[in-house]
């Protein structure tokens, strides 16, 4: 900075003064304990607060029975880098798993107050730190700050109990995984890792030419400036020093004291009601109309000119010199991750193993036969020689300091019954009591606690990897590779997992319980029941993951398990305790099985061998099946046979919310493989169409009709999916979407070269994201065996996009695009329960024939028990015919050379 570093500007402040933050020196006044919602400092004697009452607000739901709660206090300052990173530290050692005290006593027992519990904060001059606590039973708020004062007095030795003692030992597991996490998401993304630390030190770091506080008018210098920078951005020296005075728990319980017990507290309590939706659209209506009635007829035309004036602004083009400034790279010098990945197939006379030829990404062929040899090498020597596996596994090198490992697990042997219980086996695989193979004994803690004592992370769900490849579930689990045993640790956690823990009936009611507890803000959410409703409409409900899964299918099968749990008791529980072992029998078998390992292969020592004992079931007899290379799991492979009647309109759902005051819609049509030969033009001219300051930006989210939008291509489900998300006005979006698409299909708008190749850059900076870090790189590779897909399918695409005229994403809008808004496409709509007869009133006169209109409080038995739609075709009115099922799209013709007129 010329001020400090050389010679003065005139125009300069003098040193010391900050200019354009004002905020830095602004005084913030205290918590008055007298305001509501506000507590006073914890009462020792007492085992209370002194004084306060919650602040009770009230949000719209018609599920009335589940509400959240948020506790925060005042903390730090800025400047105390080592308080803000040992109050992170000790909120993950109160609440960050399953054996947490605070997740104990609220979630993890058989009679839970709430569903979920987590912290969070925020760092200004003088920041704050919350609590929440989600989907807590609404006749029992009263009992939550009591329990939670009870809790971090116990933790905190003010009140003692032997068995709720703070734990010191657990507290250093928490700052050793704080560690690695930090160290892994500084190598995944390092960007991301430092940006917060940079952003917040240029608000409220100190700057040089200032004097520093408390030291006789000394001034910053440059060097501590960027010392101050530096602090802000390295979290690894506090960690250190929260070890260093972790000699015993005086110092975590003297900060529970002064950053929670000892400041006020302030506490509001959200509440559902069912009456405040209608209440807010009655009052809306009112609002309007009074409004109307102040303007007058003079008044609104002059509003009505002023909004005409505007919107003509906004879709002025933008000028060609703006968009050609940025040149648009050549995607041919786009550097990518060097990657390869070798291919273990189950054979029991040899070791087959060999690199997948499309695998190999910027990395010397010779280079990865040397580490593919040292791995043959490896397995002959040991006293039993590997030569053969029982499973598939892709093993793929990344220069990584970490360890990642995981199982993909075909799901399609379960029946529809058996499907139902997989919410509930997922919740519990990783919080259950073990019997390790050496006999020691693990309980649901001392499992929780070793697990993470030895992980950076884990987790399992289905989906694969990222939520595609619905029929397959995962199990995974990623390590710091310390001394080369990080993936011998990773698979043994793994092994654990999948055969030595035990279903327990505690382990079973207390996640039917906290799933069931979950329901309620699905419900509230309108993105949330918009994709359960077109998951309903668009996949087979007998063979469906995403569709046994969802909250429409659960509620009542988790409500019916909850009501034999407490009319039977133990019977009732030890018969889903069952269903649930003869479930992992059937999907934890190494036939069924596909794993992977994502690591920098040529530090782990015998990696086949620990491999393949490690992911063997022992002393089974079914272990000798052989192994297959897992196919038919895509979405794609549980699509509903759709009606092929061209005269019935496509099915689809209006299904009001309470709890929401936008609205939300979906519209799936067919899309196309991966090697499609329009793939590549039809992601094109999807991007030229949504692209920032594109048509619909300007004509949708522009005009003030919907806050977002989309235009998908899945090659997992081999759909295309149109979204508009939070409408104003569901039927205008709809509409204003549907004639731009027009306009372009009838030619009476041309596609713009300089937009085209705009496009065709934001696309391949979209699809370079996607593999932007290490391990993303190698978990989407193995994704995409499933999907029908090389492992170079990015490269494969990326080569074409760049060869995408404008008459090839014209062709891909009329062939692909346009089908969206024909009635023969799935609907399904989420909106306000005011409007819930005006939209179905719209879509069923644009042609949707067999479109159901499901109030909130027939969502549930809408869709389990199928109906059987009257197709009855809309009134004939003036231009409806356009609007009958398969009319719309074929209006319009390509006039490409690659179609005939």
């Amino acid at each position: 900075r010329k001020g400090v570093l050389g010679e003065k500007d005139a125009t300069e402040p003098l040193a010391g003064k900050r200019v354009g933050r004002p905020w830095i020196n602004s005084p913030l006044p205290t918590m008055n304990v007298n305001t509501p919602g506000v507590y006073s400092p914890y009462d020792s004697e007492n085992g209370v607060a002194e004084s306060g009452t919650p602040l009770a607000v009230t949000f719209p739901s018609e599920d009335e029975s589940r509400g959240t709660i948020s506790i925060a206090w005042r903390g730090p300052l800025y400047q105390e880098r080592s308080e803000w990173a040992h109050l992170s530290l000790l909120w993950d050692y109160l609440t960050d798993s399953a054996a947490s005290p605070l997740q104990l006593a609220f979630v993890e027992n058989d009679d839970p107050l709430c569903a979920d519990i987590g912290p969070a904060h925020d760092r200004f001059t003088e920041g704050y730190h919350q609590l929440w606590f989600q989907e807590v039973d609404v006749d029992r708020m009263d009992e939550v700050i009591p329990l939670f004062y009870q809790v971090i007095a116990k933790q905190a030795g003010i009140v003692e109990d032997e068995d709720e003692n703070f734990d010191l030992v657990r507290m250093l597991t928490v700052i050793r995984r704080y560690r690695r996490r930090l160290l892994e998401a500084s190598e995944r993304r390092p960007t991301n890792a430092i940006v917060d630390g940079i952003v917040r030190n240029f608000i409220y770091g100190p700057r040089a030419g200032e004097t520093k506080e408390g030291d006789d008018g000394a001034t910053i210098s440059p060097q501590d400036e960027m010392a101050f920078l530096h602090a802000d951005v390295n979290a690894l020296p506090l960690l250190e020093e929260a070890e260093t005075l972790s000699v015993d728990s005086s110092y975590w319980q003297g900060l529970m004291k002064m950053y929670i017990l000892e400041r006020p507290m302030a506490a509001v309590f959200g509440k559902p009601s069912a009456d405040m939706s209608k209440e807010l659209a009655e009052n809306e209506k009112a609002r309007e109309a009074k409004k109307a009635e102040e303007l007058g007829k003079e008044g609104l035309d002059r509003l009505a000119k002023i909004l005409e004036e505007s919107m003509a602004k906004n879709e002025e083009p933008i000028p060609e010199e703006i968009l050609i400034l940025l040149p648009v790279p050549d995607l041919e010098k786009v550097p990518s991750i060097p990657l390869f990945t070798v291919r273990l197939s189950p054979s029991t006379h040899s070791l087959s193993l060999s690199i997948i030829p499309d695998s190999l990404s910027d990395f010397d062929e010779a280079d990865a036969e040397a580490i593919i040899m040292k791995l043959k090498n490896d397995a002959m020597d040991t006293a039993v020689p590997t030569i053969a596996s029982p499973f598939h596994a892709d093993l793929t090198h990344i220069d990584s300091a970490f360890v990642f490992a995981a199982v993909g697990i075909d799901t399609t042997p379960l029946n529809p019954q058996q499907r139902l219980h997989l919410p509930i086996l997922e919740e519990i695989l990783f919080k259950l009591p073990a019997t390790l193979e050496s006999g020691e004994k693990l309980s649901k803690d001392e499992f929780v606690h070793k697990l993470h004592d030895e992980t950076v992370s884990y987790s399992s769900g289905l989906g694969l990897l990222g939520g595609s490849i619905p029929q397959m579930s995962y199990v995974s689990v990623q390590v710091e590779n310390t001394d080369g045993l990080g993936l011998s640790t990773a698979l043994t956690w793994i092994h654990r997992v999948l055969y030595l823990t035990t279903i327990t009936n505690e382990s079973v009611k207390t996640a039917v319980q906290r799933l069931v507890s979950e329901i309620p803000p699905q419900i509230r959410h309108g993105p949330s029941v918009l994709a359960t409703v077109a998951a309903e409409l668009t996949y087979d409900p007998q063979t469906s993951n995403s569709i046994a899964c969802n909250v429409i299918r659960q509620k009542p099968f988790l409500a019916n398990i909850l009501e034999k749990i407490e009319n039977d008791k133990n019977a009732g529980v030890e018969e889903i305790v069952q269903e649930l072992e003869g479930i992992r029998k059937i999907l934890f078998q190494t036939s069924n099985m596909h794993a992977v390992v994502a690591a920098n292969l040529s530090k782990i020592p015998k990696l086949l061998d620990t491999l393949v004992l490690s992911l063997s079931r022992k002393n089974d007899e079914r272990d000798g099946l052989s192994g297959r290379l897992i196919e038919n799991v895509s979405a794609a492979s549980v699509l509903r046979p759709q009606n092929k009647d061209p005269a019935s309109g496509g099915n689809g759902a209006v299904c009001s919310l309470s709890a929401i005051e936008s609205g939300f819609l979906n519209i799936i049509a067919p899309g196309i493989k991966a090697y499609n030969p329009n793939r590549a033009a039809l992601v094109v001219a999807i991007e030229y169409l949504t692209a920032l300051e594109g048509d619909f930006w300007v004509k949708l989210r522009g005009a003030g009709l919907t806050y977002s939008y989309s235009i998908s291509d899945s090659t997992d489900s081999q759909l295309i999916k149109f979204s508009l998300f939070k409408c104003t006005d569901i039927s205008a979006a709809f509409e204003t979407a549907s004639n731009i698409i027009v306009d372009y299909a009838s030619g009476k708008t041309k596609i713009s070269h300089i937009g085209l190749e705009n496009a065709k850059a934001s696309l391949a900076y979209q699809i370079i994201r996607g593999r932007s870090s290490k391990l993303s790189a190698a978990t989407s590779s193995f994704v995409r065996t499933f999907k029908g897909e090389k492992m170079d399918y990015d490269k494969h695409l990326l080569s074409r996009i760049s060869n995408v005229t404008s008459d090839d994403a014209m062709h891909a809008l009329v062939t692909h695009l346009v089908p969206i808004f024909d009635p023969q496409s799935i609907l399904a709509v989420t909106c306000p329960a005011g409007k819930l007869d005006a939209v179905h009133e719209y879509f069923m006169k644009r042609g949707w024939t067999n479109l159901r209109k499901v109030p909130e409080e027939c969502l549930f038995s809408s869709f389990i028990v199928e109906p059987q739609p009257e197709t009855k075709l809309p009134d004939k009115i003036p231009g409806m015919s356009m609007f009958l099922p398969g009319a719309f799209a074929s209006q319009f013709r390509c006039s490409c050379p690659k179609c005939d007129r």
